[in-house]
């Protein structure tokens, strides 16, 4: 059955009650803009154009690994009302036996071990990150 928010019918919600979604996992994020008015840009021809507003939602979505340093950023797509992307959270859990060790997550596999039994040192994966959006003739890869 439907709800009543603020004497407006609503859903309930799609999110899992039992499930902390700052867990380590693969998200798939869809924000959409008020009143679903095209504010990040327009489509001409089949080309996305992005405005200004797209072009800071671009840079926002880039920008959150800066913010959080465990948050990854995969696929994305940039609207005229709306963006989806996917963002991996991967979480270093202290151990109480062994400090930090880190949780796997479909994407990804162990890192090689060395003689010792150690996790060898490697560079973080580099994700690619695609935009379909484009402003004029650029388009952000």
């Amino acid at each position: 059955m439907l709800n009543k928010f603020q004497n407006r019918y609503r859903i309930a919600s799609a999110r899992l009650s039992n499930w902390d979604y700052s867990s380590n996992a693969a998200y798939f994020v869809t924000i959409c803009t008020a009143y679903r008015q095209p504010y990040f840009g327009v489509i001409i021809n089949s080309t996305m154009h992005v405005s200004k507003i797209g072009e800071y939602v671009i840079e926002c979505w880039l920008n959150i690994p800066a913010h959080f340093p465990y948050f990854y950023l995969d696929e994305f797509v940039v609207m005229p009302n709306h963006m989806h992307g996917i963002v991996l959270i991967e979480k270093p859990f202290i151990d109480s036996c062994r400090g930090f060790r880190i949780v796997e997550i479909r994407h990804a596999l162990s890192l090689p071990q060395n003689i010792s039994g150690e996790p060898q040192q490697s560079e973080p994966p580099n994700y690619r990150i695609s935009v379909f959006a484009t402003r004029g003739k650029t388009q952000f890869q």
